[in-house]
């Protein structure tokens, strides 16, 4: 968690505030935070392997979903109109380490969209990987059909309740804006805000990317734990060699 953290103040800022790209600067960070917790929780084992291969699968099917809906829904990243950092970073020019510099706020949503979804995909691809393991050391019928199974099984109740926490999460930090406009406007007029917009699109694109995490991780954990792939993979080494 502690390099998790200091993986985005410590490189993911100074970046940012540098002028550096910021969509490629979001992808290094999200790979580095889920190859190092991963590796860090479980060693360089089968389970970290299969964890880390579905996690940065979904991440990547988020990041490429998150750049079209920044581009089609036209988000200007002021969404938060009651923040004193937002309204300082919507006059969208700043000065720092004695330069000018001009901020991407489409680039800092694809930041914080990703950073968001990341800990419920790499929460689901974990899980996944090690329930699945379980499941093949407790079983006498090991195959890579009852494998995938088991992982569908295991997935769909995953992603019903993780998609109940990333909804309830997004709603809970924008809650201070939302009853502003309520007590201000008329209800209806949040849902013609881009606050609203930009928290359904987080949601929805964290469930996209759990998801596709739920096959890709059964799919490499089938391959991985069966024995007879494995005596497969030994046999192609032995040929290759």
């Amino acid at each position: 968690l502690v390099l998790s953290i200091a993986s985005i103040i410590l490189v993911y800022i100074p970046a940012v505030l540098s002028g550096k790209n910021i969509y490629v600067w979001t992808i290094i960070i999200c790979l580095y935070s889920i190859i190092e917790t991963l590796v860090l929780l479980e060693g360089c084992t089968k389970k970290s392997l299969t964890a880390c291969i579905g996690c940065i699968s979904g991440i990547l099917v988020s990041a490429i979903i998150c750049f079209i809906t920044n581009k089609t829904m036209n988000i200007m990243g002021q969404a938060d109109d009651l923040d004193s950092a937002q309204m300082w970073i919507s006059q969208t020019y700043y000065h720092i380490f004695g330069q000018t510099k001009t901020l991407d706020l489409r680039a800092i949503v694809f930041s914080s969209v990703l950073f968001g979804a990341l800990g419920a995909i790499m929460d689901v691809s974990m899980s996944l990987a090690s329930s699945l393991l379980e499941v093949y050391n407790n079983s006498t019928n090991h195959s890579i059909a009852n494998t995938m199974k088991s992982g569908f099984n295991i997935g769909r109740d995953m992603l019903g309740t993780m998609s109940n926490t990333l909804v309830l999460a997004y709603l809970s930090t924008s809650l201070t804006t939302i009853l502003y406009y309520v007590s201000h406007y008329y209800p209806e007029t949040i849902f013609k805000t881009e606050v609203f917009a930009l928290m359904i699109a987080q949601a929805l694109i964290g469930c996209i990317g759990i998801l596709i995490t739920i096959p890709l991780t059964s799919f490499v954990c089938a391959i991985l734990y069966n024995k007879k792939s494995e005596w497969f993979l030994k046999t192609l080494n032995t040929e290759s060699n």
